[in-house]
């Protein structure tokens, strides 16, 4: 998977913007919100995203940095966030404590499977966290298994 990265140059007072992301409309208001900048002065491209599974909805830490860096140097700026800053800054998704066991009966059959999940989420939010599709996938592993065995 692609990690998350900014190219950013100025083209006098107008921001040039390359990076990898999935949502262009709402990542340029982040910028634009963020630098303080006319939305007539931003133009972020996004040629290519290889994989972002829901962390690149949005701006990341990189792209801000390389914006003010490159406005501060100049010159254009690369910036590539390696996998344990990605997995530190970016915050797509809720946190979750999940538990998940298995049991079989004697001859090998599965016969049990528990997944709990516990996800956080903002007061009045509706959202629900995906995790809960790791349970449909047991249950129809489940099913499967009881069909094939008999």
């Amino acid at each position: 998977m692609e990690p998350h990265a900014t190219l950013a140059h100025w083209e006098g007072e107008k921001l040039i913007m390359y990076s990898s992301n999935q949502m262009l409309s709402s990542c340029k208001k982040q910028i634009v919100d963020a630098l303080d900048l006319d939305p007539d002065n931003v133009q972020l491209i996004a040629r290519y995203v290889g994989g972002g599974f829901g962390s690149k909805l949005g701006i990341s830490p990189e792209s801000i940095a390389a914006a003010l860096a490159a406005k501060e140097l100049g010159r254009p700026v690369l910036i590539t966030m390696t996998r344990p800053q990605v997995m530190e800054a970016t915050i797509r998704r809720s946190n979750t404590r999940q538990r998940i066991a298995i049991g079989c009966s004697e001859d090998g059959i599965i016969d049990t499977m528990i997944h709990e999940t516990v996800s956080s989420n903002l007061p009045g939010e509706a959202f629900l966290s995906q995790q809960r599709s790791l349970r449909t996938i047991c249950i129809a592993v489940t099913i499967a298994e009881s069909i094939i065995s008999k």
